[in-house]
């Protein structure tokens, strides 16, 4: 059983003789904890959601970290825009962001924890907490949501620019390594031999010499890329064929492999169907119709006619947010809802003035410009606590000094 929090007497600290800079980031922190405090509902909601983590045992054992513990260690980290590991030794080795954290003297978390707490919290969770957190602004009259703007973003999703080639050998290579994998576990599951080496090569052959302007290496090219897509489709046969047969009654750990190799099947079958189409019989190939990553397959393909972007690989995220810079309001598309967004902008474009600068301190300061987390679940939980440590820096400035 995790408890929700404990009575802890913090920040009896003296700043006198520190610098400037110091003292402003301490009084941040304070100031956070007091918004915080002031909104016990937010913890109340976070609890909920990381109860899962210790269902306790016969004993009646506890969680050794409270669930605000963990609420105030994953706005450090977001706050510091820091990963796991980083924020982790952030904390331990220093004693005041300890005190915010009311740890009382524990030692500290470990990273793999923190992950697995952030991935406990939903992300309707987070935007429960931060309409909560929002219906306490306007009732306190911090701020005035008389006056709204809005804008979309991008957030990126964390891949390599996809190409028909680099696809085709993300599916090689990952589809090879399973199979490898479950011949060490059981020879007679996979009989086949893999040329590595030679995929490799007409890979990199492709990609070097995709843009050369001389006719003999296009044709070159092609005759690669033909090979290419032929033995790509060659092993994913191979592999739907190891799934087929593989049932979990055989052994866990090849029953496993097939389950892993089965996830990215799906995916794999359209990027050498895509390959196919796009590059030997010519045609063009919707967005739609494509898989940019094997390992983020909920990755869109976005254009907002940027110069120095011209497409983008995420998704989409309209925010809302008040004269105070607060943002009472974000959404974030699976897929694009062109028409519906075109039409709300259109209707706010004169009131859109502004939320610039807020767009680029989410990406800047809370790293928003890409998201390193795994899946689209993990992709909205990553926004929204972003959105939430924001609002909580809006509300911390207007607290009395």
């Amino acid at each position: 059983m995790r408890r929700k929090k404990e009575a802890v007497l913090c920040f009896e600290w003296n700043d006198e003789g520190l610098p400037k800079v110091v003292r402003d980031y301490r009084a941040r922190y304070r100031a956070i904890s007091q918004v915080l405090d002031e909104n016990p509902g937010v913890l109340d909601l976070v609890h909920k959601d990381l109860q899962k983590l210790s269902a306790g045992d016969s004993g009646g054992r506890e969680g050794d970290y409270t669930s605000e513990n963990i609420l105030r260690a994953l706005i450090v980290q977001h706050r510091e825009g820091l990963p796991f590991r980083e924020a982790v030794i952030r904390i331990g080795s220093d004693p005041f962001l300890q005190d915010f954290l009311r740890m009382r003297k524990k030692a500290v978390m470990d990273f793999t924890f923190l992950d697995r707490c952030f991935l406990a919290i939903r992300p309707k969770t987070w935007k429960r907490v931060n309409d909560l957190l929002g219906r306490h602004a306007v009732q306190e009259e911090v701020v005035d949501p008389a006056v709204i703007r809005a804008d979309t973003t991008v957030v990126e999703t964390n891949i390599h620019y996809p190409t028909d080639a680099s696809l085709l050998w993300d599916t090689w290579r990952v589809a090879s390594r399973l199979l490898k994998r479950a011949r060490e576990v059981d020879p007679a599951s996979c009989p086949h031999r893999f040329h590595e080496r030679k995929i490799k090569r007409l890979y990199l052959y492709v990609t070097r010499y995709a843009s050369s302007p001389s006719k003999r290496r296009q044709r070159n090219v092609k005759a690669a890329f033909r090979t290419l897509i032929e033995r790509t489709g060659r092993i994913v046969a191979i592999a739907a064929e190891f799934c087929g047969q593989t049932t979990s009654g055989v052994g866990s750990a090849l029953a496993g492999l097939a389950l892993e190799l089965k996830a990215y099947l799906p995916a794999m079958e359209q990027v050498v169907a895509t390959a196919r189409r796009a590059q030997l019989e010519g045609e063009t190939v919707p967005a739609s119709q494509r898989v940019f990553s094997l390992f983020e397959q909920h990755t869109e393909l976005i254009k907002r006619g940027r110069r120095e972007k011209p497409v983008e690989f995420g998704h989409k995220v309209l925010l809302c947010q008040t004269a105070d810079k607060f943002i009472t309001d974000y959404e974030v598309y699976q897929k694009q809802q062109q028409d519906f967004l075109d039409k709300m902008l259109a209707h706010w474009q004169a009131f859109r003035a502004g939320i610039e600068g807020t767009i680029s301190g989410l990406k800047r300061a809370f790293r928003l410009v890409r998201c390193f987390f795994k899946g689209f679940r993990s992709f909205q939980r990553a926004v929204g606590l972003g959105v939430f440590c924001h609002n909580l820096i809006v509300l911390a400035e207007h607290q009395p000094g």
